[in-house]
């Protein structure tokens, strides 16, 4: 397996442990440079974040990955974790809803239970 394949691997099921609903997985290694995999999911609530955070940077330290940006807004109900190879939307409800940033990128929709 793929260390990026490993890694999308590990950060979904952190996310399903963490009780994220619809999680998307897609793959956008040769549409964009800027990482391989963008990991779409919705949370609760913004309460939610902490504890993902911590959770994702402990994990991934195996993998000398370290967030390289996060950009949280409550106000929106948007939170993006970019680890550089893969990068983290989460939205509360209404603002994905709203954005439906899968849709941009529907076509490179992995099924995640094939990783």
């Amino acid at each position: 397996m793929q260390v990026e394949k490993k890694i999308a691997k590990i950060v979904i099921d952190i996310l399903n442990e963490k009780k994220v609903e619809d999680i998307i997985l897609i793959d956008i290694s040769q549409a964009l440079p800027i990482a391989d995999y963008f990991i779409i999911g919705t949370i609760a609530s913004s309460a939610q974040i902490g504890s993902i955070v911590k959770e994702l940077e402990e994990s991934l330290k195996q993998f000398d990955l370290k967030q390289i940006n996060r950009a949280a807004s409550e106000q929106s109900g948007w939170f993006l974790l970019d680890f550089n190879l893969i990068i983290i939307h989460l939205f509360i409800p209404e603002t994905r809803e709203y954005y439906q940033l899968e849709n941009l990128w529907k076509k490179y929709i992995v099924d995640i239970d094939k990783i």
